[in-house]
């Protein structure tokens, strides 16, 4: 199941940790789009936030931003 409206990704996008998105307000991380939040919760986020991931936006957008940025988002992921 995938989230498509845009209301349930809002919400989806709010139940993260707020250190995550520290820069944006309230109001503002709900319409975070998938290239700014798939590398930050890959490299910060716990993996039960990755999994998340899946549901809140489609597998393709989230492997092309993966894809894209495989080299930073590998060199800044804390283990």
């Amino acid at each position: 199941m995938i989230l498509t409206d845009k209301s349930e990704i809002g919400r989806a996008l709010s139940l993260y940790d707020k250190f995550l998105f520290w820069e944006y307000s309230d109001q503002e991380t709900p319409l975070l789009g998938a290239e700014l939040v798939v590398p930050r919760v890959i490299c910060y986020g716990t993996l039960n936030e990755i999994i998340r991931l899946f549901v809140i936006f489609p597998p393709d957008s989230s492997y092309d931003v993966v894809n894209r940025d495989a080299d930073s988002i590998l060199k800044k992921r804390l283990f």
